[in-house]
């Protein structure tokens, strides 16, 4: 299976803990208050999320993606693969 973090994930207790995640990609959510150097920061590491994504559909595994809240992380990973690699346009992957 492969689960993407674009956050640390937390156990049940509430601690940091990294095992749960076989790929981790973090970046800063800032909900648009982002500085350039932080944009171009996630871009890469969304671009290669979604390459990571790519890899564990193609080997027919599992794959989930995960951020804190779901709602801005997570799903720019979703879209990006969407568009890069099934040809989707952005629109329709939002």
């Amino acid at each position: 299976d492969v689960i993407v973090s674009t956050a640390m994930p937390v156990d049940e207790g509430g601690g940091k803990c990294s095992e749960l995640s076989t790929h981790q990609f973090f970046f800063p959510d800032c909900q648009g208050k982002e500085r350039a150097s932080q944009v171009e920061r996630a871009r890469k590491r969304i671009v290669a999320a979604a390459a990571a994504v790519a890899d564990g559909i193609e080997h027919d595994r599992s794959t989930l993606v995960h951020c804190e809240w779901g709602q801005n992380r997570s799903c720019a990973v979703c879209c990006a693969y969407a568009v890069i690699y099934l040809g989707w346009e952005a629109n329709a992957a939002i």
